[in-house]
């Protein structure tokens, strides 16, 4: 009786959590655990859809020239879907989806879906910007490839 007791109270403070769309930290190895492809690359081009069956739904399709294909089987460019966006007056967005940029170099962490596409895994955790020495956001190339060398060991 006390188990359940204390599964109903941890389920009390958890469900706000659910609710709020509460993201786990991840670490590297554990996203490269649960990724199909790893890169490091610069986007190149970046455009916005409506899909569904409905045509109500957006998403973004983002290219990525690969720099360095860490893991997987990997082209010269890697092509990922990401839920949300804006076309027109028409926006929306999905909390936990990294914002990419067209020209930015980013680590990416990235899993094939059931519906074939390729979507970045861990939320904004999956997207590492690479920036320069001295930046206040970001990893800069070094770090974010030194901070891989386990999914290479994976691969």
């Amino acid at each position: 009786m006390r188990f359940v007791r204390a599964l109903c109270v941890w389920g009390l403070f958890l469900l706000p959590a659910v609710a709020l769309g509460l993201q786990m930290e991840l670490t590297r190895p554990e996203l490269c655990s649960v990724s199909h492809k790893v890169v490091i690359g610069e986007v190149v081009n970046l455009h916005t859809q409506f899909t569904g069956s409905d045509n109500r739904s957006i998403e973004r399709i983002v290219q990525v020239a690969v720099e360095d294909a860490v893991m997987g089987p990997i082209g010269k460019r890697v092509e990922v879907v990401l839920p949300g966006g804006m076309i027109g007056d028409q926006g929306h967005w999905v909390e936990d989806v990294p914002k990419l940029m067209v020209n930015g170099r980013y680590l990416l962490f990235i899993a094939t879906a059931m519906d074939g596409k390729d979507k970045i895994v861990g939320g904004d955790q999956g997207a590492v910007r690479i920036t320069a020495e001295g930046s206040r956001v970001g990893e800069t190339l070094a770090e974010a490839t030194a901070s891989v060398e386990v999914c290479r060991a994976q691969d």
